[in-house]
């Protein structure tokens, strides 16, 4: 017997000891399974074994073995769910590539849509390229099937349109379509299992007593946006939040999150917790009283990396958050802007899954008055630290009650 084999076995005899009164129990029909590369640790809840923490080898017996020993414990919850999520978000990496190479088919024959459609997936797109992989040439023919809602003119998508058929490049679209809409079939087959899953959580929000209200202007859900199903509904039914009315955090980025955490965040006692669990918040690392370093842990984490890109998408939002972020982009730089407003909107997060109380945006020009109103009250106090004084317009000396930025300027 090798000596890995018999450290194996002793690690399956000694158990390790576990104060189980002090672990709150969250899920009781589910399961922790740590994988290995060659075995498996597998935990239950206490009460429902007397050794609730055993080892499995990976080989297929031991596998049965494990599962078998799981259903007879009563246990029906792996995480569904989070691993249905994170299997559909690398079918849509996948798609995504299909596009780029398919984009890049089209450039080399010199046929430039990219420089008209914001996204080749588009309707548009897709009925230009069936058209171009059916032997169609004609750039008038090719551009009357665009929508009419495209911005570039009919005369100038004809024009992108001029381009070379070389037959080797025309097989690779022809293969990489097939390839997309493969995976656009796994996709929708993935939504629907995931959609099953949903529809078997507890629900927050009875949806017949206090039904969802209609999707903000200006606000549509992304492309990548489950299609089978409304997964807005879906998730303002388990948390009682209109994840649409956030600035930044859309439906997919709230799914993303509450994958990776679920909906019940009671073992964060407050938002700071969770903030610094995701490595949004900067360590601090000080000797002898002297700070070291200030920067965020490297954290490899899905729902940090959802909060992030929500972040970066706040640079074209005109909402108190998209203001916001301007302004510490302008003075910090996107990298730690970026950082500081997905911490602020992890923060948010917290307050809405764990209150309840649906979100108001209060709008850009509210926050630049109020920033207005911070900064000519840091003025004022600067100055009297100076021993100087503050006048309004007119003459009047001005006191820290500032007025309105449609009244009279310091």
């Amino acid at each position: 017997m090798s000596k890995r084999v018999q450290k194996r076995q002793e690690r399956k005899r000694v158990q390790p000891k576990v104060d189980w009164k002090a672990l709150a129990v969250v899920h009781p029909d589910a399961a922790g399974i740590d994988i290995g590369g060659s075995e498996h640790w597998v935990a239950v809840g206490p009460d429902r074994d007397e050794q609730p923490v055993r080892c499995f080898d990976c080989f297929t017996a031991d596998l049965e073995q494990m599962a078998d020993w799981l259903a007879a414990r009563g246990v029906r919850t792996i995480r569904a769910v989070r691993t249905l999520w994170r299997y559909r978000g690398g079918l849509v990496g996948q798609a995504s590539s299909t596009i780029q190479r398919m984009q890049k088919a089209l450039i080399e024959m010199n046929i430039q849509l990219s420089n008209v459609l914001s996204d080749l997936s588009g309707v548009s797109g897709m009925a230009i390229v069936q058209a171009i992989l059916e032997g169609k040439r004609d750039p008038q023919e090719l551009a009357a099937l665009a929508d009419p809602q495209v911005k570039a003119s009919q005369e100038v998508i004809a024009k992108s349109l001029h381009g070379n058929g070389r037959s080797e490049l025309l097989f690779v679209l022809g293969q990489e379509m097939d390839s997309y809409r493969a995976l656009r079939k796994r996709i929708a087959e993935c939504d629907g299992k995931v959609q099953q899953h949903l529809q078997r959580m507890g629900s927050r929000v009875d949806l017949s007593v206090q039904p969802i209200g209609s999707r903000p202007k200006g606000k549509r859900a992304r492309g990548n946006a489950p299609q089978t199903f409304d997964l807005r509904s879906e998730l303002y039914r388990l948390t009682g939040v209109d994840w649409s009315q956030v600035d930044g955090i859309d439906v997919q980025v709230a799914q993303t999150v509450i994958a990776e955490v679920g909906t019940d965040l009671k073992a964060f006692p407050s938002e700071k917790h969770f903030a610094n669990w995701l490595g949004l918040c900067p360590t601090n690392d000080s000797s002898g009283g002297r700070v070291l370093k200030r920067r965020t842990p490297k954290v490899v984490n899905r729902a940090k990396t959802a909060f992030r890109q929500a972040a970066s998408t706040l640079i074209r939002s005109h909402s108190y958050l998209g203001a916001q972020y301007r302004r510490l982009r302008t003075r910090l730089g996107a990298p730690k802007a970026i950082t500081a407003m997905a911490r602020k909107l992890a923060c948010l997060f917290y307050r809405l899954l764990t209150k309840g109380q649906p979100y108001v945006d209060r709008g850009a020009h509210y926050y630049e008055s109020h920033h207005r109103e911070q900064q000519i009250r840091s003025l004022i106090k600067r100055a009297r630290q100076l021993g100087l004084q503050v006048l309004s317009g007119n003459g009047q000396p001005l006191g820290l009650q500032v007025p309105s930025p449609e009244g009279q300027s310091a």
